[in-house]
C-alpha cells in the first residue's frame, strides 16, 4: 500500500520531469507543492490527450472516484487510492480503465512507509531515487496509475487517479510488502501510457513471477513491448517490482505521521540531525523539567537560585537529591554549604568543601566525572 507521498517539485521541475511543454498542463493552478501528500490532494500526472493523442500534464485528485459515482454523492478518495497490479484485469473498476486507455504516470518526489519497531512504535521511512550524480538535483519518481472522471451535481468534471502497486523487492520487503509500480525510464512511461493493442485483458500476469531488476532490466523489457502488444503483456512487463541500485530509503521524523504536518523536514533523514540518533533507536523522549528538578542537562551542574523549590527541599529534607548526577548524603558538607549559601550549586559546594569533606556515596569525587554505572 502507498498512502502517503511527497510532491514538492516546482512547476518547471514537474514539466521537465514529465518531458512535457508547460503549455500542455491542464488545471496547473490546482497544483500546490506538498511535503506530505495523502489521498484527496491535487498532484500532476502524465496522460495521453484525447484530442491529439500526445502526452500532456493534468492535475488530478489522488484517490480514484469512478465515473459511476452519483453526482450528489460525496467523493471518497480513500476508497481506491491504490490498485493491485495482480487484479487490474479482473476488477471491473480497473480493467475498463486499462482497456480504455485511461492510464497515467503519477509524478512524485518519493513515498512514505511505516515500520513498527519492537516497542510498538511506528517509524516512518522515506523512499526515493538517489540523484544521478552526487550532490545533484533530486530525481522524481513516475508511478503507474489509472484515472477516471466523475461528474458532480454542479457539472464539475472531477478527474482522479489511483496508484498501481506491486510486490516489494527483497530489500524493501522488511519495510512493507507492497510498493508503487515505478516507471524507471522513458520507455516504461511510453509503454504504460500507450502500449497495448486489441487484447481482452484476461489472464493478467501480475508481477511476472516476482523477479524485478534494475533500471536497465526494466527498460530492456519495456522496449520489447510494442504498442500492439496484448494488454496483459503490458501490465506484466511494466507493473513489476523495482529493485534498482538507485532506490534509497531512510527514517524520517515521526511528526510527519500526522497528515497535517507539511514541513520541508518531513523527508529529512533523522540520523543526520544533531542529537537525534538516540531518539531514532527508541529512547524515551526527554522529560519536561518540573519545579522539583534542575533544568540543566545531565552532567552539567545547575545553579540553584535562592528561594527555588530545590533549595527549600534541601532545607526541609537534606536526604533528597539535588541535581541529576549527585546523590546527597545527610551529613555531606556540600549540603551544609548550600544551606549557608543557596546561590551555590551542590556540585560547586562539594568542590569547594574541605579536603576531609565527605563525598556522597555513588557520586564522583570533586573535579571528576562519575564512573560508568554509578547512580546518577
Amino acid at each position: 500500500m502507498c498512502g502517503r507521498g511527497r510532491c514538492a517539485l516546482a512547476p518547471e521541475e514537474v514539466a521537465a520531469a514529465a518531458g512535457v511543454n508547460p503549455a500542455r498542463w491542464r488545471d496547473a493552478e490546482r497544483y500546490q507543492r506538498r511535503h506530505n501528500v495523502q489521498p484527496g490532494a491535487w498532484t500532476p500526472v502524465v496522460r495521453v490527450s484525447e484530442l491529439d493523442q500526445q502526452p500532456e500534464l493534468h492535475t488530478m485528485a489522488w484517490g480514484l472516484v469512478p465515473s459511476w459515482t452519483k453526482p450528489e454523492e460525496r467523493p471518497d478518495h480513500f476508497r481506491m487510492f491504490n490498485a493491485r497490479s495482480e487484479t487490474l484485469c479482473e476488477k471491473a473498476a480497473f480493467s475498463r480503465l486499462v482497456r480504455g486507455g485511461r492510464r497515467c504516470a503519477v509524478l512524485m518526489d518519493g513515498f512514505y512507509e511505516w515500520k513498527r519497531d519492537a516497542g510498538g512504535r511506528k517509524q516512518p521511512y522515506y523512499v526515493h531515487f538517489r540523484p544521478r550524480v552526487a550532490g545533484g538535483a533530486p530525481r522524481p519518481m513516475l508511478m503507474a496509475g489509472l484515472y477516471d472522471v466523475a461528474t458532480r451535481a454542479d457539472g464539475f468534471q472531477l478527474y482522479s487517479y489511483t496508484i498501481v502497486t506491486v510486490d516489494a523487492p527483497p530489500r524493501l520487503a522488511w519495510l512493507h510488502d507492497r510498493m508503487p509500480a515505478l516507471l524507471p525510464d522513458a520507455d516504461a512511461v511510453s509503454v504504460w501510457l500507450s502500449g497495448g493493442g486489441s487484447g481482452d485483458c484476461q489472464g493478467c500476469g501480475g508481477n511476472g513471477g516476482g523477479g524485478g531488476g534494475g533500471a536497465g532490466d526494466d527498460g530492456a523489457a519495456c522496449a520489447k513491448v510494442g504498442k500492439a502488444a496484448p494488454l496483459e503483456v503490458v501490465v506484466e512487463r511494466v507493473c513489476r517490482p523495482y529493485d534498482g541500485d538507485d532506490l534509497s530509503y531512510h527514517p524520517v521524523t515521526a511528526a510527519m505521521s500526522d497528515p497535517q504536518y507539511d514541513r520541508p523536514d518531513a523527508c529529512v533523514d533523522v540520523r543526520s540531525r544533531k542529537g537525534a540518533i538516540t531518539a531514532f533507536f527508541g529512547q524515551s523522549p526527554a522529560r519536561k523539567p518540573s519545579d522539583e528538578e534542575p533544568k540543566s542537562p545531565v552532567g552539567k551542574p545547575s545553579r540553584v537560585e535562592p528561594g527555588s523549590p530545590a533549595v527549600e527541599r534541601i532545607r526541609n529534607d537534606p536526604k533528597l537529591p539535588v541535581g541529576e548526577w549527585v546523590k546527597k548524603d545527610p551529613k555531606s558538607s556540600a549540603v551544609e554549604r548550600v544551606k549557608e549559601d543557596p546561590k551555590l550549586s551542590v556540585a560547586s559546594a562539594a568542590k569547594q568543601g574541605s579536603p576531609g569533606a565527605a563525598v556522597p556515596a555513588g557520586a564522583a569525587a570533586p573535579g571528576t566525572r562519575p564512573k560508568r554505572g554509578a547512580i546518577t
